[in-house]
């Protein structure tokens, strides 16, 4: 065997050298700049970026009073309950942030997750209330029975060439006046040009693990201008004139507590 000559000991110790020091400067972190573990220093993704995660914490109510399915309330002076309120929500953003899916929001619910955001400050928590068209137009059929754009009970779709139904309200009103609600409301709005955009402003920081955005649901405000002792019963094609009057009181129905 040759003996290393000092020389090429010499180069070895100097490349184990280089070895040491190259390999000491690479850090592992999250590379991630609106991650919650974000390492500015780090110069090899680790792999491990952690995210908000955001979700909707829903108070419904009717006017001052909490909502609940079954219980009788006076809207415009007409005695009222609800069985099903209902909508889908989408495009959701939290600030610059794209909430993707489709969520079908129940009013007697109080928590739905949306996903995971950036940090930082958010300004502004924006949904549409329906479906875009394109989405509107296409078959539950192709929907796995988990998704909200599949099949529903009860119904959240006419037929593929009709839609979906935006915002579904069954209930009962007082339309004799004798102060028990007994005939059937309807409230069965779609349609591509009643997608609803909403926008509340907000000052939420999303630094932590867990963000709740706080929206109030006043249901209350979907019937502003609207006799429900007359008018109970619009499935929007029918009685467009009505849906059109529901349409214009959708957004309002929202704020941020």
């Amino acid at each position: 065997m040759n003996k290393l000559t000092i020389k090429q000991i010499f180069v070895y110790i100097i490349f184990l050298a280089l070895v040491l020091v190259f390999s000491s400067c690479n850090k592992q972190g999250c590379l991630e700049p609106g991650s919650l573990n974000y390492e500015p220093d780090a110069t090899e993704d680790s792999g491990d970026c952690e995210f908000p995660m955001i979700s909707l914490n829903l108070n419904s109510v009717v006017g001052s009073e909490d909502f609940a399915i079954g219980q009788i309330y006076e809207i415009g002076g007409v005695k009222v309950s609800f069985i099903t309120f209902q909508f889908y929500m989408t495009s959701a953003q939290l600030g610059t942030d794209a909430l993707e899916g489709a969520y079908l929001i129940k009013a007697d619910q109080e928590t739905i997750t949306l996903g995971e955001a950036t940090t930082g400050t958010k300004d502004a928590f924006r949904f549409d209330l329906g479906v875009d068209s394109t989405t509107n137009h296409l078959n539950p059929e192709d929907y796995e029975s988990s998704n909200p754009l599949s099949f529903q009970a009860p119904s959240m779709h006419w037929s593929w060439d009709k839609g979906y139904i935006f915002l579904r309200v069954d209930g009962l009103v007082d339309a004799d006046g004798d102060g028990t609600p007994e005939a059937a409301m309807e409230f069965h709005i779609g349609k591509d040009s009643n997608l609803t955009p909403v926008s509340l402003s907000l000052n939420t920081d999303a630094n932590s693990a867990e963000v709740p955005v706080n929206v109030t649901l006043d249901i209350a405000k979907l019937f502003t201008n609207i006799d429900l002792s007359v008018d109970y019963i619009t499935h929007t094609g029918d009685v467009p004139e009505l849906a059109n009057r529901t349409v214009a009181n959708m957004a309002s129905m929202f704020s941020v507590q």
